[in-house]
């Protein structure tokens, strides 16, 4: 029974169909056709425009970020690309890197061995010379600390700077010209054997040259000439300059002269060294003095109360020495620029 409804069914579909125009059957399979190639072309452009929009947003973001790691990482004020953006840093070394292993967290059996001889020797050495430097600069801070010399004063007598000269004859000056050449040849000839003995010191040029940090700074009125005697290389004192008058240069002659044989007279000497070498500076300062005294009409003066120089500065004695050289270089000097003044005038 149902096999014979469902044959009558398809029989009558087939009879239906049969009847049906083929223009019409043709239409209908092009408008299907159309309506899916159409609805598929709209799906397909569709999605291609959601490709492209995505794509573009992604190439945007990928440049973005690409110009903000550049901005965050290029050096300020280069042109040159940074280490890390041209990979630099993967293949070479950073120079604040170390290619030595780092040290191990274990302590090592070898901690507490000695040093090498060698390197134990080089660290005395430096120690040694940090120690020198130290007392080096500890000494020079020490020299430089002023210390006072007290002249005697006398009740009523005049300061030697207002000392009135006496008017001598030319004779006179070329008599303390040649007695000044021959105490300063005399001084120079007793410091270097003084230097030789004591020191085992060459010359006076040798000792100035191992204590050229040091001065003894004395003051006195011709304290800025003798800083411009100049010992040459033959190994001769010389000094070049302006002078004034006789009635202006001998007042600062007498003061000085005084002012070194206080100095002279205070410091304390080993007694070798003061009868042998500094009894005889004394002697040639004091001569000095006397005949300067000739010139003047007064026989004794007050110089300046307190003198400041250094005394803590290493050979004392020698820069004492080296002082009364200069002293009487300056003396030469002015008394042979006087003589010469007189004979023109």
């Amino acid at each position: 029974m149902v096999n014979t409804s469902a044959c009558t069914a398809e029989h009558r579909l087939l009879q239906r169909l049969q009847y049906i125009p083929e223009t019409r059957t043709q239409k209908f399979r092009s408008l299907t056709q159309n309506t899916s190639s159409s609805s598929t072309s709209k799906n397909t452009s569709s999605c291609f425009g959601l490709g492209r929009l995505s794509l573009a947003k992604l190439w945007l973001l990928s440049v973005l970020l690409l110009v903000t790691i550049a901005a965050s990482s290029w050096p300020t004020g280069t042109s040159a690309a940074p280490r890390v953006a041209r990979g630099l840093h993967l293949i070479l070394p950073h120079r604040h890197s170390s290619t030595e292993p780092a040290p191990s967290s274990t302590p090592s059996t070898s901690a507490s061995t000695p040093a090498p001889v060698h390197i134990a020797h080089r660290r005395s050495l430096r120690a040694r010379h940090l120690k020198a430097r130290r007392l080096h600069h500890v000494s020079l801070r020490k020299a430089e600390e002023p210390q006072f010399l007290l002249m005697k004063q006398i009740k009523d007598l005049t300061s030697c700077k207002s000392m009135e000269v006496n008017t001598l004859k030319v004779a006179k000056l070329k008599d303390a010209l040649m007695f000044a050449q021959n105490h300063k040849d005399s001084v120079i000839c007793t410091t270097e054997d003084w230097l030789q003995n004591i020191y085992e010191e060459s010359s006076i040029g040798v000792a100035l040259n191992t204590l050229k940090l040091w001065s003894l700074d004395l003051e006195h009125p011709l304290k800025d000439r003798v800083s411009k005697v100049n010992f040459t290389a033959e190994g001769k004192f010389v000094y070049k300059g302006a002078i004034g008058s006789l009635e202006e240069e001998m007042p600062k002659i007498v003061e000085t002269l005084f002012v070194l044989d206080t100095l002279l007279n205070t410091t304390k000497f080993d007694d070798m060294q003061k009868e042998c070498t500094f009894r005889h500076i004394l002697n040639s300062v004091r001569s000095n003095t006397a005949r300067a005294m000739e010139f003047m009409k007064q026989q004794q003066c007050n110089a300046k109360e307190v003198i400041h120089y250094h005394q803590k500065i290493p050979r004392l004695p020698f820069f004492i020495a080296l002082e009364t050289i200069k002293v009487l270089t300056v003396l030469e000097y002015t008394y042979e620029q006087l003589v010469n003044n007189m004979l023109k005038g």
